[in-house]
């Protein structure tokens, strides 16, 4: 098992794009490689319709977690703070076109402002699994809160459809161009 991260998933999808057929080497992957990243990226160096869905494994819920002591605890207050405050909340995520990056995209479409940070910073931070603990040197591996799907490949092949247009629709509303 090798993983190859970066890229928002670009690197590992184009390793498995490459490799020989050998009936053994598998793309395990969120849905940017093969439902976000062709509307994101004028140029892949893998055709996301070649790859064969087999199952979905688990989908796995962003979370919206905020600061202590942000005033706002909902979504609706969130978004009247940022419409309050317009440029001055931040939000950190994984990096361009991932799923926490479009879904700060489609709250902001929802009416809240946001902006990315370089900064570490952040008013709010969208996740899709709890960190893990560190106690000293020790690190205890927290549980991935996930949902195991397990479906038929035709179920994941619309699966992999649905989240390609609902993202896509998100980067059309929130005007982000291709690089």
């Amino acid at each position: 098992m090798q993983n190859r991260s970066g890229a928002t998933g670009n690197t590992g999808a184009e390793a498995v794009a490459k490799a020989e057929p050998d009936g053994y080497t598998l793309l395990v992957a969120p849905p940017p490689p093969l439902a976000v990243n062709q509307h994101l990226f004028n140029k892949l160096r893998f055709d996301p319709a070649a790859f064969v869905p087999i199952t979905v494994i688990a989908t796995a819920p962003n979370v919206l977690v905020a600061r202590p002591g942000l005033p706002a605890g909902s979504v609706p207050e969130l978004i009247a703070l940022a419409k309050s405050q317009p440029g001055k909340l931040t939000y950190g995520s994984t990096g361009r076109g991932s799923t926490m990056h479009l879904s700060a995209e489609m709250l902001k479409c929802c009416g809240g402002s946001t902006e990315d940070a370089a900064s570490h910073n952040f008013e709010v931070v969208f996740r899709h699994r709890r960190q893990p603990e560190r106690r000293g040197r020790r690190r205890k591996t927290a549980k991935l809160n996930a949902t195991p799907v397990l479906n038929a490949p035709s179920d994941a092949a619309a699966f992999i459809a649905a989240e390609s247009e609902r993202w896509r629709k998100v980067i059309v509303a929130a005007h982000i161009k291709p690089e």
